[in-house]
């Protein structure tokens, strides 16, 4: 539904698209707004209230709502991505005989390897368990790419053998 209210940030949208963001946007404002005041009247006012003026309260105030503001637009960016998710265990490690590189973007050794990243002489080690598999994001264009264009979300931590 969020992506439905929010479409993506794209050049060129449509009349509708432009509409429905544009009321969303108007809500989100509101609600942070009420958000800010609600706070303001709350608990929070008891350690608000000092000896400062009325310009002082309401430079408070509009910094509170931006701060709100900001957390609310960096979340409806995060949610209207459409990335594609690859979740790389070791059934995926295996299928592409992927081994292990002290200097790799989307792994590293468990603590219990004991791995000395200043050696390359653990490159090509095998792996024998992935304790957290890696999680890749790809636009939806670039899904079906070889994983050169992934942004690594979280990077897997992996048993070496011997």
């Amino acid at each position: 539904m969020w992506r439905v209210m929010n479409p993506p940030r794209v050049a060129v949208r449509t009349q509708k698209e432009e509409q429905v963001s544009n009321r969303t946007s108007y809500r989100t404002r509101s609600l942070c707004y009420r958000i800010g005041q609600d706070f303001e009247n709350g608990p929070a006012k008891l350690l608000l209230e000092q000896q400062e003026s009325k310009d002082d309260r309401m430079e408070r105030a509009r910094t509170l709502r931006g701060i709100f503001m900001d957390a609310a637009e960096i979340a409806t960016f995060l949610w209207t991505q459409r990335p594609y998710l690859v979740c790389c265990d070791l059934e995926v490690i295996k299928s592409r005989n992927i081994s292990f590189n002290i200097a790799s973007s989307i792994m590293e050794a468990h603590p219990l390897s004991k791995v000395d990243y200043d050696d390359p002489s653990h490159n090509n080690r095998v792996i024998s368990v992935v304790t957290r598999p890696a999680l890749l994001a790809f636009s939806e264009d670039d899904h079906k790419a070889s994983g050169k264009n992934a942004r690594v979300l979280a990077k897997a931590i992996v048993w070496l053998g011997d």
